[in-house]
């Protein structure tokens, strides 16, 4: 069974895609040297009590959709890496210079600019990509370079805002990209309740993954940093984003994948 037959969701949904290219030809020496193009965004609206597979990305989405105008994106357009956040905006004692953001080409105005990204697992330089599609068939995101970040999100038909987990996942499909590099990419967005009561029932499928974004939000308000911060990502990124196991996404307000190209 494929990845996109068993993880579903409720309420809304949303996939942001798309691909990478080099800084400047042969230039790129790991993933995070690379570009990431915006390929497509899937943000669905349902109504509770359905369900949706937030990886089902259905037909390419416009680029004048009301969800990639909030985001300030533009589809086969827009592009962005991650970049260091300068050491000014830094607590030097805990982060050091390792903090980067997603810096998106020609605007200083995209959301997704917002969250703090802390990188997981680079191994000093040499990053281990995921070579499977993760939508298509799962994979272990604990032994592979990822980014996660934490930030409001507005859902453009409400204009609500409320917390949102960025999690920035490259991949080396089948190994094309040769030692370190990627070829494409998810940058999955993930709503994240005000109240762990919301998460509702623990028998419920999605619990865990509930649970564990609400204490990674309030651990970020707390002030945790550094490889604290670090450290509980990756104990719980397991239940967020799980290697294979079904699970229902239940939320409030609205998820979703950008993806594309490395």
């Amino acid at each position: 069974m494929k990845m996109r037959d068993r993880l579903t969701c409720t309420i809304a949904c949303a996939v942001l895609t798309g691909a990478f290219t080099s800084v400047a030809s042969g230039a790129a020496k790991t993933v995070l040297d690379q570009t990431a193009l915006v390929e497509g965004f899937d943000y669905s609206y349902l109504v509770e009590g359905a369900t949706k597979d937030f990886c089902d990305f259905g037909e390419p989405k416009n680029s004048e959709s009301d969800e990639l105008k909030e985001l300030h994106l533009t589809k086969n357009r827009s592009k962005f890496r991650l970049n260091q956040r300068r050491m000014e905006e830094l607590d030097k004692a805990t982060e050091k210079a390792a903090i980067d953001y997603m810096n998106v080409s020609w605007n200083w105005i995209s959301q997704i600019q917002h969250p703090d990204m802390r990188i997981i697992n680079d191994n000093d330089g040499q990053p281990s990509l995921l070579e499977t599609d993760y939508c298509a068939a799962g994979g272990d995101l604990s032994t592979h370079i990822y980014a996660f970040g934490i930030r409001d999100l507005k859902d453009p038909k409400s204009k609500l805002s409320n917390p949102h987990a960025f999690i920035y996942i490259p991949m080396n499909v089948k190994g094309k990209a040769g030692p370190h590099l990627g070829n494409i990419y998810y940058l999955v967005l993930l709503s994240i309740v005000n109240d762990s009561a919301d998460c509702g029932d623990p028998s419920n499928a999605d619990y865990a993954r509930c649970r564990a974004l609400r204490e990674l939000a309030v651990m970020q308000m707390e002030g945790k940093k550094g490889r604290e911060f670090r450290e509980a990502i990756q104990l719980r990124i397991k239940y967020i984003l799980p290697v294979d196991d079904p699970y229902l996404m239940h939320t409030k307000f609205h998820n979703g994948v950008i993806h594309g190209s490395l």
